[in-house]
């Protein structure tokens, strides 16, 4: 595997974008306490820069969960550390890097409703214009992409290339 040799996406549209869906939150969340969630490992990039640009004081928390194995998600998600703190009583804006089959991030979203978030959105970098086998939905989307395995700006495939500044196709 190889990633392609130009960016699907570059560091300067990413730029332009978490600007863009920084300031909607940031007039959406400006008077209401707002905590961070993002699912790791893959949107930890966004989350750090999305939370400088919304400069808003916010909590941060981290939910580690797993669905894929090789490029292939396995279509069962499993919690592998859950988050630091209660959600209870917070309005939480979930943090992903890409929604594609929809799972994950329904899964972590009734996560944090069954452990009382009073309102839970979805901010996500990418997302693949594919069908969803959850019903779920972005509040904030960066970008709609086509169903190809992309990596960098986070994105891995087996933990490699999230280093790049862009997005980029892995190829065979």
């Amino acid at each position: 595997m190889r990633v392609s040799k130009e960016p699907l996406i570059e560091p300067a549209a990413i730029a332009t974008k978490i600007k863009e869906i920084a300031g909607r939150i940031a007039s959406e969340y400006n008077s209401n306490p707002l905590t961070y969630v993002a699912i790791m490992g893959g949107a930890f990039v966004f989350l750090s820069d999305l939370i400088r640009e919304v400069g808003l004081n916010a909590r941060v928390d981290f939910l580690w969960l797993s669905s894929y194995e090789d490029v292939q998600s396995t279509g069962r998600v499993r919690v592998i550390r859950d988050l630091g703190s209660s959600p209870a009583g917070r309005n939480v804006l979930l943090v992903d890097d890409i929604l594609d089959t929809g799972r994950t991030l329904a899964f972590a979203r009734e996560l944090l409703i069954n452990k009382g978030a009073a309102d839970v959105k979805v901010a996500v970098l990418l997302e693949k214009n594919i069908p969803k086998y959850a019903d779920i939905k972005a509040d904030y989307v960066g970008f709609s992409i086509e169903n190809k395995f992309v990596v960098g700006y986070g994105l891995d495939y087996n933990e490699n290339y999230r280093h790049l500044s862009g997005i980029y196709v892995l190829e065979e």
